[in-house]
């Protein structure tokens, strides 16, 4: 059981506005001239890789950084934060926008522990109902045109990928390690990672299929059902709460005086992403993500190889 809740969290976490929708695999990987199933197994790969360096720093104890990574983190945080306000904008209008802005506020209140429990019922629905839109799909062969010599750049843009994704769960790890063991944090990686290539593979091929690509929200255009609006709207939120609970985790540990004031913290990080969403949705996932993926994929892989080789040196003092 607590395999299955941190594979919820952990997915919970990466299928946000950008995934659900397709546009954002259709940013990173559309222009790609390689296999679908090619695509799928760099995402799996690099996002397990990620997921592991990630439990590898914070488990069972938190890596401490300096304070103007904490800076930097919040500020990445919050560019999710807001283009998945600014998703919520742009699919259902500014009231949803708002109400979806106070569910995650209440959900991030009640704790890590309640928090993965609510996050389980929402995961659970979303991967069937993703599912369920993508099935048909399945059925109708797609023979695009294949040229391997895209597989580097198909390997740079799957790492940039994975670093986006996996970039809120050093805090989640760090939240769940006193409760949780390495194996399991672990075994939760591998199987979200695998069925995270799976969604890869099945999206590009619905939207392959239904020749969207070019369409701002892909996914939703390839299938009008409402089924289809509502699994978007549900990961768009999975992707608030976590990213407002990532931000409180750095916030609280640049000023720790805040905790005492948790609800204004909350109001004001909501009320001032509300404000910035309006910057655009695509313009956010267009321009901010791949940059962010690029910092988190050096800072997680900087981050062990300092940390392998201070490990190094303390075993070699102790032989001396």
């Amino acid at each position: 059981m607590a395999v299955f809740t941190m594979t919820m969290l952990f997915i919970g976490t990466i299928i946000g506005a950008g995934f659900a929708t397709g546009a954002e695999i259709v940013t990173f990987f559309g222009n790609l001239r390689l296999p679908l199933w090619l695509i799928a197994l760099l995402v799996g790969l690099t996002t397990f890789a990620l997921i592991a360096l990630s439990i590898a720093l914070n488990h069972p104890t938190p890596r401490t950084i300096c304070r103007p990574l904490n800076y930097l983190f919040v500020v990445l945080y919050f560019i999710v934060f807001t283009a998945m306000t600014a998703g919520v904008t742009q699919l259902a209008g500014v009231w949803m926008s708002l109400l979806s802005l106070i569910i995650a506020c209440l959900v991030v209140q009640f704790g890590f522990d309640k928090m993965a429990r609510f996050n389980t019922l929402v995961v659970i629905s979303i991967v069937i109902v993703l599912f369920g839109v993508c099935f048909r799909a399945l059925f109708i062969p797609v023979r695009p045109f294949v040229d391997y010599g895209d597989l580097p750049k198909g390997v740079m843009w799957a790492i940039l990928y994975a670093g986006l994704n996996c970039m809120m769960l050093p805090e989640l790890v760090a939240a769940a390690a006193p409760q949780h063991s390495k194996r399991t944090l672990y075994l939760a990686g591998l199987i979200t990672a695998t069925l995270i290539g799976l969604f890869v593979l099945l999206i590009l091929h619905t939207v392959t299929v239904t020749e969207t690509a070019d369409v701002a929200l892909p996914l939703l255009a390839s299938s009008h059902h409402p089924a289809t609006f509502a699994v978007i709207l549900l990961a768009m939120l999975t992707s608030q709460y976590a990213a407002l609970f990532a931000i409180i985790q750095k916030v609280n540990a640049i000023i720790p005086s805040v905790t005492k004031k948790p609800r204004t913290v909350l109001v004001s990080i909501s009320g001032l992403a509300f404000i910035s969403s309006f910057f655009g949705f695509n313009q956010i996932l267009q321009w901010g993500y791949p940059v962010i993926g690029a910092i988190i994929s050096c800072f997680l892989f900087l981050s062990w190889l300092i940390s392998w080789g201070q490990r190094r040196l303390s075993r070699q003092s102790v032989h001396h």
